[in-house]
């Protein structure tokens, strides 16, 4: 299988509510989290970025995981009365999603670049490309900066899906066919949280 393929558990279809299940939305984040390794050494940056804001959902989440059942019940509340916890899970959520989009971005410029006959060997452009569309916006100067060398250091396409596939059988086409799969619940998870974040005027 492919990493996609078995990547388990996935994001679940957004509810017609758009009120998105906390403890199902941070496990796949979760196991989201194996792809930096496959990105390399470099990414571990971004994966702990990643997993601490994870993190500052979830313990949130767990301070009453009936009430705060969904993404939604935490950002519908207000900070107030000094709740750091509460603050840094809003916080959290922000850049989260951030993250994800960032991550929805490269991999479908991948799959992009695979369907249209490229085949580009260079990984950097997709990292480049995700980031210039999804966090360049909301970081200063300084983390722009710090930004191109991670995505120089970004594996070559061959090599990347070598880690990508559990055997030799595996192809190329496959490893696409479920990374696109896979990326529609995430799209659609990200695009729903944002435009949550959005409607509430959740703010750092």
């Amino acid at each position: 299988m492919t990493f996609f393929g078995k990547c388990d558990p996935k994001f679940l279809p957004v509810p017609e509510d758009k009120r998105i299940l906390t403890q199902a939305f941070l496990d796949a984040s979760r196991q989201l989290l194996i792809f930096f390794d496959k990105m390399g050494k470099t990414f571990i940056l971004v994966k702990n970025d990643v997993a601490g804001n994870i993190e500052k959902i979830d313990k949130k989440f767990q301070q009453d995981t009936v009430k705060y059942s969904t993404l939604n019940a935490i950002l519908e509340e207000s900070k107030t009365g000094g709740d750091k916890v509460l603050v840094n899970a809003h916080i959290g959520a922000i850049w989260l999603a951030h993250g994800l989009d960032f991550i929805h971005e490269m991999l479908r410029l991948l799959i992009e670049d695979h369907e249209n006959g490229t085949k580009s060997e260079n990984v950097r452009d997709f990292v480049m490309g995700a980031y210039k569309l999804t966090l360049d916006k909301y970081h200063n100067i300084i983390m722009r900066t710090l930004f191109k060398p991670l995505s120089a250091a970004a594996p070559y396409r061959r090599d990347l899906f070598k880690v990508l596939r559990d055997s030799d059988d595996i192809t190329d086409d496959m490893i696409i066919a479920d990374a696109k799969e896979y990326i529609v619940s995430l799209g659609d998870n990200v695009k729903t949280l944002e435009a949550t974040i959005k409607d509430l005027g959740v703010k750092e």
